[in-house]
């Protein structure tokens, strides 16, 4: 239901990160993902082909993400493991630039998934090493890689090679400042640890979980169970 995940994925990202940039104290960025199509893989295989088709990636699977940019300012997107079209997300400069950064306007940046740029090499086959990975990724509109860097540690020489642009670079690494001064990561940029284990799984948070999970009980047949005591 794109309308109900929507409103979800609204609520979420507020929840995260506030209502204002630069971000309050106790926030933190949101990250939507994975973009996209990434639930319904060909036999329910995990990062297997998404075979959708662009009318309905509009009308169902980008919703959500939309409606988290537009309403609640998402700053972060990423990509996912699966192909579309026999596109990797990765390498999808339609998906990536056209689609989330022309006609939505998204001034964010995009987060890879856990080796997924190199997995444009190990498994989609769409790239022949790691140089070419980056370059890919790059160009398709990808500016984190994660976790480590493998990938981008290869980016000076695909700027060698002429695969990317000296541009291409400067804007991944602008969008990454721009959000770690919104994020006050030059000012602050250490957490208070004893404060985060004081006030993860207290009563609070513990009261707070147990109302949502009254709220959102959901029967397929009501035989008596209902009014709730």
């Amino acid at each position: 239901d794109p309308y109900l995940s929507s409103r979800m994925g609204v609520a979420e990202v507020r929840g995260l990160q506030g209502r204002t940039l630069p971000l309050g104290p106790g926030r933190v960025f949101a990250t939507l993902k994975h973009f996209a199509g990434y639930g319904v893989p060909q036999a329910g295989t995990n990062a297997g082909p998404a075979e959708i088709t662009r009318r309905t990636l509009r009308q169902m699977y980008f919703e959500p993400f939309k409606a988290a940019i537009d309403q609640a300012n998402a700053q972060v997107v990423m990509a996912s493991y699966n192909e579309i079209g026999g596109i990797p997300s990765h390498a999808n400069r339609w998906l990536l630039t056209d689609v989330l950064r022309k006609d939505w306007g998204f001034k964010g940046i995009v987060v890879s998934d856990y080796d997924a740029i190199e997995q444009l090499m190990t498994l989609h086959h769409v790239a022949a090493n790691l140089t070419d990975a980056a370059a890919r990724a790059l160009y398709a509109g990808v500016d984190v890689d994660n976790p480590d860097g493998q990938a981008f540690a290869h980016l000076p020489q695909a700027l060698a090679e002429g695969k990317v642009t000296m541009g291409e670079i400067n804007q991944a690494v602008r969008g990454v400042l721009r959000l770690k001064f919104e994020a006050g990561l030059f000012e602050h940029p250490y957490v208070n640890a004893t404060y985060a284990r004081k006030i993860t799984d207290n009563a609070q948070a513990r009261a707070l979980a147990l109302k949502a999970a009254q709220q959102a009980v959901v029967l397929l047949k009501n035989d008596g169970t209902l009014p709730l005591n």
